[in-house]
């Protein structure tokens, strides 16, 4: 199982099913107990990025130091905020 889904441990229940079309292999996942919805969720877009890519894509959405305040940047504070650190708008 890979480390993502892992590290939630007994709290989940893992599921693989050959893909539709001999396309690979389905992963889905869902809670035993408890309430860690968006845990979950990065856990399964990790672990996906892991096995089909190798490694888990890191995404910075801020340079590093201070960034001059511009509408696109205040465009991009609101995106961010808004999905509430789940990758979904």
């Amino acid at each position: 199982m890979p480390q993502p889904l892992a590290a939630l441990g007994t709290t989940i229940e893992v599921r693989l099913t050959p893909a539709p079309g001999d396309r690979g292999t389905e992963l889905s996942a869902r809670l035993r107990s408890g309430d860690n919805h968006s845990g979950l969720r990065i856990a399964l877009r990790e672990s996906k990025q892991l096995l089909e890519g190798g490694e888990i894509a890191v995404v910075d959405p801020r340079p590093h130091g201070d960034r001059a305040h511009t509408p696109q940047g205040a465009l991009l504070d609101a995106v961010t905020k808004a999905s509430a650190g789940e990758g979904v708008l």
